[in-house]
């Protein structure tokens, strides 16, 4: 997904997520994707992402490393904002 434009990740994203709204099986399957976009350079696709994550997250558990990744670039958004250092 890195390289094309926003427009088009953030349809990408909308997409996964109307589809895994409706599959558990497809929910599971895309949240390593849904994750991975948090580390998107583009903010609105950052927070599509975890919106999107956050609409599916009742078919399934996250991870270690998958909370690991979104504390982290959560810690970079809060200092990047507010200059907090977590």
């Amino acid at each position: 997904m890195y390289g094309c434009g926003t427009e088009v990740r953030n349809a990408a994203v909308d997409s996964l997520c109307e589809l895994a709204a409706h599959s558990a099986t497809f929910a599971r399957q895309s949240q390593d994707f849904l994750v991975d976009m948090f580390n998107d350079e583009i903010e609105a696709v950052r927070l599509n992402a975890i919106n999107s994550l956050r609409k599916i997250c009742h078919h399934f558990l996250l991870r270690e490393d998958q909370l690991d990744i979104m504390l982290s670039v959560l810690k970079v958004a809060c200092f990047d904002t507010v200059g907090w250092v977590i």
